[in-house]
């Protein structure tokens, strides 16, 4: 794709995914008085938990509907069924571990038991077809879906908040957003399949790598940097303090989301495409599109991080402020990392991205424990938690520049 074109799809993309950004930073003032740092904690935990049910419920095979062709829509269907299937078993895991569970997260039961593979189940299906809307180059859909989906969580957030739903309200109108915005996305699996596409045993045995490299990846990233990071971060400091880190999760990284998510769809499908052959074009694009918001982003968050949280959210969130200041110059990394880290999985290099990503992630972890063990402040366990990452996601770049510069045959 040429560099105009790339840049007018990426423009789609980021319109989309900044109107959802407005909408979220416009209700943040209001859900943050209308809910508790504990509920915002409990909201945190319950997305953590549904994000590990979402990675694991279709074996990644969902990743590969960009790089199918036609055998796109054949391998979507082939997830959504197995997403159905893993939410059912999901309630009845949770059900049988709900005790020490909720021990952990510290989840009502209805909550974990219900709730929680709702919204895992919920978040699979909805990666599911905005993958195939990715794969169809329909960039307007991804970015509507996105909009559509910041408008309906953050309307009936406050319509929750306003009924005094509290601990149910926010992961309640999260699932609202997703079914909100299902009619959208579900007019992309209409268009007929090709007559060819192979069975399901023949799909699965073709996209094996996917769930032999990058489910381990996706599952230890979202163990790490959440289902356990929250558990651990509730059992040292509190739930409190979880509620101010899950705030400082939710508005700090929206804004990366919203420019790493755009640029990171458009990116893989260009590097797909791109080989055999090098992909240093989309490569250098990427991250140059990307550079323009990262950098002022962290700089705008390390000046003044506490001031804008307690100005906006109320002060009683100066805290989360702080936290931001602390974790900003890692979002930035992550930004410009994670905008192409599908590119070891575009040229077939996923085996050696899972284990450098293992090593980054359990070293920061094991940095944030020891930090804890220590008697370090929650402050001062981010702060090396974060460094840790900093140094992580730098390495990747370096191995993704000079990856992007060697050719490659098509995997």
């Amino acid at each position: 794709m040429p560099e105009h074109a790339f840049r007018r799809h990426f423009a789609t993309l980021l319109g989309g995914n900044g109107a959802a950004f407005a909408l979220q930073i416009a209700a943040a003032p209001v859900l943050t008085r209308l809910f508790t740092p504990e509920d915002f904690g409990m909201y945190a935990n319950a997305m953590a938990l549904a994000a590990l049910l979402a990675v694991v419920g279709a074996g990644r095979y969902e990743q590969a509907i960009v790089r199918a062709g036609g055998e796109a829509l054949g391998l979507a269907r082939m997830t959504l069924r197995w997403t159905a299937v893993s939410t059912a078993v999901a309630c009845g895991l949770l059900a049988l571990l709900h005790g020490p569970a909720t021990r952990a997260w510290g989840l009502p039961t209805g909550l974990l038991v219900l709730g929680v593979p709702a919204l895992g189940g919920a978040l699979l299906a909805h990666g599911i077809l905005v993958q195939v809307a990715n794969s169809q180059g329909d960039s307007r859909r991804m970015a509507l879906a996105k909009s559509g989906y910041a408008a309906a969580t953050s309307g009936t957030g406050i319509a929750l908040g306003l009924a005094g739903w509290g601990t149910w309200g926010l992961p309640a109108a999260a699932l609202c957003g997703f079914v909100a915005v299902a009619p959208l996305l579900l007019p992309v699996l209409r268009r007929p399949a090709d007559a060819a596409t192979p069975s399901p045993a023949a799909l699965r045995r073709t996209y094996r790598d996917f769930p032999r490299w990058n489910l381990p990846l996706a599952l230890f990233d979202v163990l790490n940097q959440q289902v356990l990071f929250n558990a651990l971060f509730t059992m040292w400091f509190g739930a409190g303090a979880m509620g101010l880190y899950g705030v400082t999760w939710r508005y700090l990284r929206a804004p990366a989301g919203v420019v790493q998510q755009s640029a990171s769809a458009l990116f893989y499908r260009e590097a797909a495409a791109a080989l055999p052959g090098t992909v240093l074009r989309p490569f250098a694009a990427t991250l140059r599109q990307v550079a323009v918001f990262a950098v002022p982003l962290v700089a705008v968050l390390v000046v003044g991080g506490p001031w804008l949280f307690r100005t906006v959210l109320g002060p009683e969130w100066a805290a989360a402020g702080e936290y931001a200041q602390i974790c900003a110059p890692a979002t930035g990394l992550a930004m410009l990392s994670g905008s192409v880290s599908t590119l070891p999985q575009a040229v077939g290099r996923q085996r050696t991205f899972t284990l450098v990503s293992l090593l980054g992630q359990t070293a920061a972890l094991s940095g944030l424990a020891a930090a804890a063990f220590l008697g370090s402040s929650a402050s001062g366990a981010l702060a090396v938690y974060t460094g840790l990452l900093c140094l992580h996601y730098t390495g990747l770049l370096v191995w993704f520049l000079r990856l992007a510069g060697r050719r490659h045959d098509a995997p």
